[in-house]
């Protein structure tokens, strides 16, 4: 970013007042950069918070998933396990598609597990309960978080334009 800045400033320093139009093309270009540098960092971010499944929310929800899975296992609890399995396909359905019909269907799932999950005497329902609420939860911030990240990708390709649209004036 700086580099862009210092060779605007040097541009428009070499510029001069004779030439207004260049002079005034340049500061706009400078403008709609500085509108794309804010959105870069805020998709920056957004995509930190989302994470990925070794970092973020995303890592935070999956590991939720995978001690509900071993308490399964533990428990040899097929209805849990096809439970976790249903969720987790409509997790990855919504991270490869980014389609709000699998976030419900993730949620359809989880209250169907809870349902189950409270009818079973056990000694892990309480952890499992609380497992399923912070997947689902973690899962619904990712969810945001990816809607904010496309909202911001869209700014970014608009910034992208506008500044293209500036500079052509120099051609």
């Amino acid at each position: 970013y700086a580099q862009f800045d210092s060779i605007a400033e040097d541009t428009l320093s070499s510029i001069g007042r004779e030439r207004d139009d260049l002079r005034n093309l340049l500061l706009q270009a400078k403008a709609k950069y500085a509108d794309y540098r804010e959105a870069f960092d805020a998709s920056a971010k957004a995509y930190r918070i989302a994470g990925t499944h070794e970092y973020g929310l995303e890592a935070e929800f999956r590991a939720a998933a995978h001690e509900i899975e071993e308490i399964a296992e533990r428990r040899k609890d097929r209805q849990i396990t096809i439970s976790v399995l249903q969720m987790r396909r409509a997790e990855k359905d919504f991270l490869m598609r980014d389609d709000a019909k699998y976030r419900d269907r993730l949620h359809q799932y989880a209250n169907e597990l809870r349902d189950y999950v409270v009818t079973v005497a056990d000694p892990s329902t309480p952890q499992l309960l609380a497992l399923i609420l912070t997947y689902t939860t973690k899962f619904e911030a990712t969810f945001k978080a990816h809607r904010e990240l496309a909202k911001l990708k869209a700014q970014l390709h608009d910034a992208t334009e506008s500044i293209d649209d500036a500079l052509s004036g120099f051609q």
